[in-house]
């Protein structure tokens, strides 16, 4: 069955167009030929198919722009794929995206101008791929819920069945910071939380880079020793070529980082005064008891610093006293040969 042509200057639509242009290998039908020239009476045909594959060859050779349509998952809503020639490959969604392309809303004031079937078999579905994104939303705010209730257990110090963890791991609570030993005997734990690493980190940056015992997780603590560095400078060398250096280590003879300026000035003065440092106190030695000597100490009566069995004018000592005679010796001069 062959289309009616249309007259000089009009156009036409054919909808299933490949009921009039069927596809075929055998000779072309005359009304096809015509169709090569129908341009030069200013006609214009807008043809409708399922697939450009459908349609003969010599009219697809001839489109000037072909838009193909996909709908999206049942919506009331398609993607137009537009193209200068015809797209003869609308079954690659690979070389569709390489097509100028745009989502396209139905006009629904048309709905009532025509039937489109008898039956509408389209559902509305969700993709491959908005399944998978919605799975992996779901997993993705499972494990970014969990990373926030595990952060906050490990930096609040909590106190759960296996509260072990964030004492262990972060040493946030007081009570974790007496079992190592940070807390005096006897001490009442307090509570010290973070809410996050950096808080935590921070806590143990000194206030000041030369005194270390400045951290703010020294504050209203009694810690069990006392921070002090102990630093060394060295000139350049001479003939080796050394460049000068000064390195600092703690009590613990750990490596404390720290400037050059800072490290060759505690070299050369020592380090700065620290109130929080304890006096050295000399424990004086109990004085030792000789063999067959009085016993020495106080006794009741007697004054304070009083040596028992001592009376002036006497020597104390347990040595016998030489006989009171004179003694004369003599040394002849000695040489050495």
């Amino acid at each position: 069955m062959a289309p009616l042509l249309a007259a000089a200057k009009s156009g036409g639509i054919t909808d299933e167009a490949q009921r009039f242009f069927r596809a075929s290998s055998g000779t072309v039908p005359s009304y096809i030929e015509a169709m090569e020239t129908i341009r030069h009476a200013g006609i214009r045909l807008i043809l409708l198919t399922q697939s450009p594959l459908l349609i003969h060859a010599n009219i697809r050779a001839l489109v000037g722009l072909h838009e193909h349509l996909v709908r999206q998952n049942g919506k009331e809503l398609s993607t137009v794929y537009r193209r200068s020639r015809v797209m003869d490959n609308v079954r690659s969604e690979k070389a569709l995206l390489a097509e100028d392309h745009e989502s396209w809303a139905f006009p629904k004031e048309c709905y009532g101008l025509y039937k489109s079937a008898e039956v509408h078999t389209v559902k509305r579905t969700l993709s491959s791929k908005a399944k998978r994104g919605i799975v992996l939303a779901i997993i993705a705010a499972s494990l970014v819920g969990y990373a926030i209730w595990n952060g906050k257990n490990l930096f609040s110090g909590g106190k759960d069945a296996s509260g072990d963890t964030a004492a262990a791991g972060m040493g946030a609570s007081a009570t974790g910071a007496a079992a190592a030993g940070l807390l005096p005997s006897g001490a009442s734990p307090r509570e010290v939380r973070y809410s996050n690493a950096l808080e935590y980190a921070k806590a143990h940056l000194p206030r000041f880079a030369s005194m270390p015992e400045t951290a703010p997780i020294f504050d209203g603590r009694e810690p069990v020793s006392q921070p002090a560095l102990y630093c060394m400078s060295s000139v350049p060398g001479g003939d080796d070529g050394r460049e000068a250096s000064c390195t600092c280590l703690t009590e613990q003879g750990t490596k404390y980082d720290i400037s050059q300026p800072e490290c060759r000035t505690l070299a050369r003065f020592g380090p700065v005064y620290n109130p929080y440092k304890a006096p050295k106190v000399e424990a004086q030695a109990a004085p030792v008891a000789l063999s067959g000597a009085p016993a020495t100490g106080t006794s009741a009566g007697a004054p304070a610093g009083a040596v028992v069995g001592y009376k002036p004018g006497q020597r104390a000592d347990t040595f016998p006293q030489n006989p009171a005679k004179p003694v004369s010796s003599y040394t002849p001069p000695t040489s050495a040969l």
